[in-house]
């Protein structure tokens, strides 16, 4: 995880997300972002750097509680290389 990331864009725009969780949700990893982000703007700019995005509660996230954590994982998908974690079911929480 790198944390903060700022994405340069195309145009040369620095935009600043929490984080990039690297390896889950697209091969490019996860940008995280709170949900006061606006969701659409970080969505489009996302796909363009073919990033995954996701909008995170920080009531919920700002005390580290390990199911939650590996919860949000699985949902997102490993994308790395090689062998996921082994406590990696890819189970989501949708179907």
């Amino acid at each position: 995880m790198t944390a903060p990331f700022r994405l340069n864009t195309a145009v040369g725009e620095a935009v600043s997300f929490v984080a990039l969780v690297h390896h889950f949700g697209a091969s490019a990893g996860t940008l995280a972002g709170t949900i006061e982000d606006d969701f659409e703007r970080l969505t489009n700019l996302a796909k363009q750097s073919g990033h995954y995005v996701s909008l995170l509660n920080p009531d919920s996230y700002k005390r580290y509680d390990r199911q939650l954590f590996i919860d949000t994982l699985n949902e997102w998908g490993w994308f790395g290389p090689g062998a996921a974690p082994t406590w990696y079911t890819g189970e989501p929480w949708t179907n």
